[in-house]
C-alpha cells in the first residue's frame, strides 16, 4: 500500500512563529499594555487559588543594554560559526541583517535583530528536512545537554546565570497509509535544549535561547534573545487584586484574544519578568504578575498564561 510521508514541524516551533506574528505590532502602534475592553470582554475568568500576598516590599527595575547591530558585528559573529558572506538587510521592517553561507555541503543562515541583539542560526535543510527515510540517530538527554552548552560556549554565547529548562522534540516525523485514521510510524527527527533564568529569584518569561540537534548530534539551529541587564532602582507593585482586574479586561503585557476563549480558570499568581520579543525595542524590564491556569473553549482546553504588568504606568 502506498504511503505517504508528511513531515510535521514540532509544536514549540511552530509556537514560536505563532508567537512572533501575534507579537508584531501593526505600524504606527506602540508595544504594551493594551487598552481595557480590547480583549477579555467575552471571557468568563474564575479563581482556583488565593490571591498572594506579597513578600517583598520593592522589586528591581532593570534596564537594557542591547548592542548595536551593524553589518560588520553581524559578519564577526558569523565567523564565530565558521560562516562567511555579507550582512544585508533582508528585512526592512525589523531591520534583520543576515548572513547566508552556501559554500558548504549545507546553506546555512545566520540573522541578527537590532532591537534585541538577537541572534538566529539555522541550517534550514536539516532543521526542517523535505524528507525522512529511516529514524535519525539521536543524542541521549545528558548528551545534547553536553552539545548545546559546548556549542555555546565555543561561540562566547552561553550567559552567566543560563539554566537548562527543557529538552523537547522540536521535530517529529510520521509516516501514514492512505486511508489511515492515525499514523503508522512517529519518530523524533530534532531536539531542542532550552535555556531561561531568573532576575533577583524571579522567572524571566519571554527570552529565547535554544539549541537544535539533529541526526547524528550535530547542531541544525539556535536560537539566542537573551537582553543583557543592569537594576537601576526598586519599586513597588500593585496587588494581585488589581492585575487581575486589568487581566479581565484584557489589559495586558502582550496582545492577544482571550475573547475566543469560553472560560479561563485561574490557577497559579505570581511575580516574574517579562522580556519583548526579538523583534522588539526593550529599554526597561520591570515586574510582571503572571496569571497561568487553564482556557475552555468549544469543548477544548489548553494551558493558559498571561502576563499583567505589575508597576503603574506598565512597562516600556
Amino acid at each position: 500500500m502506498k504511503k505517504i510521508i508528511i513531515i510535521l514541524a514540532g509544536v514549540l516551533a511552530l509556537i514560536v512563529v505563532l508567537a512572533l506574528c501575534a507579537l508584531l505590532p501593526v505600524d504606527g502602534e506602540e508595544s504594551g499594555p493594551l487598552p481595557a475592553n480590547r480583549e477579555s470582554a467575552a471571557t468568563a475568568f474564575e479563581m482556583s487559588t488565593e490571591f498572594p500576598e506579597l513578600t517583598d516590599a520593592s522589586y528591581s527595575i532593570y534596564r537594557t543594554d542591547v548592542p548595536a547591530v551593524t553589518a560588520q558585528s553581524v559578519e564577526e559573529v558569523a565567523a564565530r560559526f565558521g560562516m562567511t558572506g555579507k550582512a544585508e538587510v533582508c528585512n526592512q521592517r525589523t531591520g534583520e541583517m543576515r548572513v547566508v553561507d552556501d559554500s558548504k555541503d549545507d546553506l546555512v543562515r545566520l540573522s541578527m535583530y537590532p532591537a534585541s541583539g538577537a541572534v538566529l542560526y539555522e541550517v534550514p535543510d536539516r532543521m526542517f528536512p523535505n524528507a525522512v527515510t529511516e529514524p535519525p540517530a539521536l543524542p541521549s538527554r545528558e548528551e545534547v545537554i553536553a552539545i548545546a552548552d559546548a556549542f555555546l560556549e565555543e561561540r562566547e554565547l552561553l550567559p552567566s546565570g543560563a539554566e537548562v529548562s527543557a529538552v523537547e522534540v522540536d521535530q517529529r516525523h510520521e509516516v501514514w497509509t492512505a486511508g489511515s485514521n492515525e499514523p503508522e510510524e512517529t519518530y523524533d527527527v530534532t531536539l531542542a535544549v532550552r535555556y531561561a533564568r531568573t532576575l533577583d529569584g524571579f522567572p524571566v518569561y519571554g527570552d529565547e535561547m535554544a539549541v537544535t540537534i539533529g541526526d547524528g548530534g550535530d547542531v541544525v539551529g539556535m536560537v539566542r534573545c537573551w537582553r543583557e541587564v543592569e537594576a537601576t532602582e526598586k519599586t513597588k507593585v500593585i496587588s494581585a487584586e488589581e492585575a487581575y482586574e486589568d487581566l479581565k479586561v484584557g489589559k495586558t503585557v502582550r496582545p492577544g484574544d482571550a475573547s475566543r476563549y469560553g472560560r479561563v480558570l485561574i490557577e497559579e499568581i505570581s511575580i516574574g519578568y517579562w522580556m519583548e520579543p526579538r523583534i522588539s525595542d526593550q529599554e526597561t524590564v520591570a515586574p510582571v504578575w503572571v496569571f497561568s491556569g487553564t482556557a475552555y473553549y468549544g469543548g477544548v482546553e489548553e494551558p493558559y498564561q498571561e502576563y499583567v504588568a505589575a508597576v503603574e504606568g506598565g512597562v516600556e
